[in-house]
């Protein structure tokens, strides 16, 4: 379901993204949106035994949200490991137009997932990559960031 987090939208539900056959889901494989769903559970060893079985790491919902993007629910840095070695795109943008073409990192920043983040940006994801706030301005990883945790590491380290 679509939740509003903090001026956001993004799929959750206690932090698991159920399997369903419906017109959001419906061009994606079913192996492809278990993936998606094991990753927003932070669930690496589900998500390694679905790759191992041929789940593409690229693959989208019709919202344009990837596997990396819901990791970003739960924040396993494990998860983007194995998500990042299979071919996972760290610069993916979500296309729908609530979706505000969010990169995963962005996901990771608002939930303050240290951890999952810096995998994220080990893996090459820029803190800079421009997306956009509802109000039709623009940002960047790093203004969420500044914005929501002033002084966190993740700007700090930054």
């Amino acid at each position: 379901m679509l939740l509003r987090v903090l001026g956001i939208a993004c799929i959750t539900s206690a932090a698991r993204v159920e399997v369903q056959a419906d017109a959001t889901t419906a061009e994606v494989r079913e192996i492809d949106f278990a993936l998606i769903s094991a990753a927003a559970d932070g669930n690496a060893t589900e998500v390694k035994r679905l790759l191992d079985k041929g789940a593409d790491a690229t693959a989208k919902t019709k919202e344009g949200e990837t596997a990396l993007h819901t990791a970003g629910i739960s924040g396993d840095a494990a998860v983007v490991r194995l998500l990042v070695e299979a071919g996972a795109d760290v610069h993916a943008r979500v296309t729908a137009q609530r979706g505000l073409r969010m990169p995963p990192l962005a996901w990771f920043v608002y939930g303050l997932h240290l951890e999952g983040a810096r995998a994220l940006q080990e893996a090459g994801a820029d803190l800079n990559l421009v997306f956009d706030r509802e109000d039709g301005k623009q940002l960047t990883v790093l203004d969420v960031a500044s914005g929501l945790a002033s002084g966190h590491e993740l700007v700090r380290g930054a």
